[in-house]
């Protein structure tokens, strides 16, 4: 058939009736780059999606617009092309390419062409399209081509916006294509789908947009025979096969520098094959195995033992990753190069080039065959599970109504009756949570964790949550493993700084709010992180909420001077707020002072987490919690042990939350930090015996649940939360005198904003919109202690 049409087809055509006999879905696939031959990422993750869809049963209309060429097609790619589709077709370029820019991004379409325009609407009358399947955000202009009634998909390949920035930092100079977040929000825009090629991606694009979207990773041609190659285990081939790929060529000098210098004396030769020997640096010519350009990557494959993976930095997926494991061959990397394919293996998880070096040279001396045997077994079992995963996404795309979806999900709103108590009715938002910090919540046990779990934790009972992280997971397989326990491990991801403050720009859908709680003490570490927080200009209904805890001020300089800096700098700005754990800070107090408005004390605006009415003087149990999350205050807890069990009356129980081994009576409970929340709401009262800035989450619990707190610690002393007891003897006549005060309604609630629930507690500090009700402190008082003494 003829690749290339020319001249109009009229309705009445015999080939024009042809086509709508064709069984199965019509679609228009546009590329910037041929699908022939499949010698870079790009070109094999089209062409292994476009033939997927065709051996589902799609006819494929394949328009190539050619930008790599100046002067003609070579034969091999357009023989290639014009033989594997149903349908090809080349939309020649009639402007001008524009590679470069002066501004700071490329505009949303300065790199679409008229002649696409041409050559699809010429298409259209041939076939009708049941969908448009557009290769990057450059070309979603087509997009606009097709009405409602043809799916249209973007395949977004990688994050475009901001891509600049990354260059900049990593090879000093710009390359491809670029454009801001906005853009890159319009683009997602105009379809129905957006296909992402990792999760973590779609992530992203689901916070840009609300167009679904769907996470399809890359397939491989399966391989009909794979020959186990036999190792020499006194020279292991080490190799590398890729493009000239400026992100390639980085990469794999830095990780020859690094291997030479570290084993440079071992028994193995590394082997580069592809393009990229071409742009590799003369001085790695002598000291390794330059293959060069190979007709198939079995010649490469045939000859190495092991496929080294070394990108510290790159976008998008690895898709020389997926290629490597689908040859069965034992992979070792970075957790870049495997980043999206679901392994926990240890040998995928350098976070650094050093890193990897020494992993490789840890091969060559420990127990080579073994650990080589289980590195095989390991990537064959990353590449099994993925490549299932992605056949499945490939039906979804092919089979799913996504037109009817998108329009569900934007017409998709949330209800809720009136409140009976309350008797007001609620204009309900959709809340997203992006909460940013590089502390390891998972864990649970430092007061830090402590309060980011339960930000998290709050966040997912009310919304969508996203957590970013600007610095890289210590330990992956471990981490990862812990957060895949808590049904985290697809909400967590690691972004760089500016990235993360590019989602505070984005102007949602008018049901929707983003809330972004920046964790100060773990991110801010720098001026110019404070520079790019000062300039920043936040989206409608976005809203930043800066999280200060007060330990980490108070015992780094540095984080204490980056604090007030960032004081100084927002004093103007109205659109941020600031949570504090504790007072007594001279931060907080100088800062109180001049605008109170923006500061929440979470001690004074507690959430009601427990409403006991007392009733009787004579309990039969009292609950006496107390924490030891440092070792330093052990002797105390020793004391208040000693005191428990020989002068206070028996019906005082006492219950230890640490993770510390505390060498203790083992009849008394000891529960770990990550229970606090369900443990403590058991407790009568609370003796603190620890500095209150270090167990500030505990402190604030405590508040919440309404459990007297006492110490006798004069300089542990709250602003009236915790009271002071001569020695611990007196707690069961503290306790009496807060039982007293409690029958008679005489707790001290002075300058505290009681809030019923984490929804209120938000409702109540957000700025109100015209559709939002209206709730005043008065208000708020009133219902809080109508609920706590009705």
């Amino acid at each position: 058939m003829n690749p290339i049409m020319t001249g109009p087809i009229e309705e009445n055509d015999p080939y024009c009736n042809y086509l709508t006999l064709m069984k199965g879905k019509n679609i228009l696939v546009l590329s910037p780059t041929p699908s022939h031959p499949q010698d870079a990422g790009n070109r094999k993750r089209i062409f292994a999606l476009t033939k997927s869809l065709q051996e589902l049963g799609a006819t494929i209309y394949f328009v190539y617009c050619p930008r790599e060429w100046d002067h003609e097609i070579p034969k091999d790619s357009y023989d290639g092309m014009n033989q594997c589709w149903d349908y090809f077709f080349v939309a020649y370029p009639v402007q001008s390419a524009v590679y470069r820019t002066d501004d700071e991004y490329f505009e949303l379409d300065a790199w679409w062409d008229v002649g696409i325009e041409y050559t699809v609407n010429w298409i259209k009358l041939a076939a009708k399209m049941d969908i448009v399947l557009c290769n990057y955000i450059f070309y979603s202009k087509v997009l606009e081509l097709f009405d409602d009634s043809v799916t249209k998909v973007i395949d977004t390949h990688d994050i475009i916006s901001n891509r600049n920035y990354l260059l900049d930092r990593k090879l000093g100079y710009r390359d491809f294509f670029y454009v801001s977040p906005e853009s890159e929000k319009a683009a997602l825009d105009r379809a129905h789908l957006v296909l992402s090629i990792k999760e973590d991606e779609s992530n992203w694009f689901k916070c840009l947009s609300q167009t679904p979207v769907l996470t399809i990773g890359h397939l491989e041609p399966e391989l009909s025979e794979i020959t186990n190659r036999e190792i020499d285990y006194n020279n292991i081939k080490l190799g590398f096969i890729g493009s000239a790929n400026p992100i390639n060529v980085r990469n794999l000098e830095s990780f020859l520098d690094q291997y030479l210098t570290i084993c440079g004396d071992r028994k193995s030769t590394f082997i580069v094959g592809g393009k990229v020997c071409d742009a590799l640096d003369g001085r790695f010519q002598d000291q390794v195995q330059i293959l060069g350009k190979v007709k198939d990557v079995s010649e490469f494959y045939d000859l190495v033992d092991i496929v080294v993976l070394p990108f510290e930095f790159s976008t998008g997926l690895k898709i020389k990753t997926v290629e490597a494991l689908s040859w069965f061959k034992p992979c070792i990397g970075t957790i870049n190069a495997f980043e999206g394919l679901g392994s926990n293996c240890q040998y995928h998880s350098f976070k650094t080039i050093n890193e990897l070096a020494l992993g490789v040279e840890e091969i060559t001396l420990q127990d080579t065959q073994h650990t080589i045997a289980e590195l095989q077994k390991d990537s064959k079992s990353v590449f099994l599970n993925y490549a299932n995963s992605v056949k499945e996404a490939i039906k979804k795309l092919y089979q799913s109504d996504w037109k009817l979806i998108k329009n569900l999900q934007y017409n998709l709103t949330l209800e809720e009756s009136p409140d009976a108590d309350d008797k007001r009715a609620i204009g309900k938002k959709k809340y997203n949570f992006n909460i940013i910090t590089n502390v390891n919540f998972w864990n649970a046990q430092t007061n830090e964790e402590l309060w980011i779990a339960f930000w998290i934790n709050s966040a997912k009972q009310l919304g969508e949550l996203q957590v970013y992280r600007s610095r890289h997971f210590e330990n992956v397989e471990t981490d990862k493993l812990k957060l895949y326990h808590q049904g985290l491990v697809d909400n967590v991801h690691h972004r760089e700084f500016y990235q993360i403050i590019d989602l505070f720009k984005i102007k949602p859908d008018e049901n929707q709010i983003f809330i972004h709680l920046l964790d100060f003490s773990s991110i801010v570490v720098d001026d110019d992180c404070i520079g790019k927080l000062k300039n920043l200009k936040l989206g409608n209904n976005n809203f930043l909420s800066y999280f200060f805890n007060r330990s980490s001020i108070d015992n780094n300089e540095t984080i204490k001077k980056n604090v007030c800096h960032m004081i100084k700098e927002e004093e103007n700005i109205d659109d941020r707020f600031y949570l504090w754990d504790l007072p007594s800070s001279s931060i907080l107090k100088d800062n109180l002072a001049k605008q109170n408005k923006k500061n929440i004390l979470l001690t004074k605006n507690p959430i009601i987490l427990k409403n006991t009415e007392y009733t009787s003087k004579d309990l039969e149990q009292i609950v006496i919690g107390v924490s030891c999350l440092d070792k330093s205050n052990q002797a105390e807890l020793n004391k208040l042990i000693h005191c428990c069990q020989y002068f206070l009356p028996q019906h005082f129980e006492l219950v230890i939350i640490s993770d510390l081994n505390l060498s203790i009576n083992s009849s008394i409970p000891q529960h770990s930090a990550n229970k606090a929340i369900d443990k403590m709401s058991t407790f009568d009262l609370f003796i603190c015996i620890e500095e209150t800035k270090s167990i500030s989450f505990l402190i604030y619990l405590c508040i919440c649940n309404r459990i007297p707190i006492y110490t006798k610690n004069d300089k542990f002393i709250q602003d009236g939360a915790i009271k002071l007891i001569k020695n611990f003897t007196f707690i069961p006549t503290a306790y009496q005198s807060f039982l007293e005060q409690s029958i008679v309604k005489q707790e001290d609630k002075a300058n505290s904003v009681w809030h019923y629930s984490q929804e209120r507690f938000l409702e109540y500090w957000l700025p109100k919109t015209e559709d939002s009700y209206t709730i005043t402190e008065k208000n708020i008082q009133e219902f809080a202690h109508n609920i706590s003494y009705r």
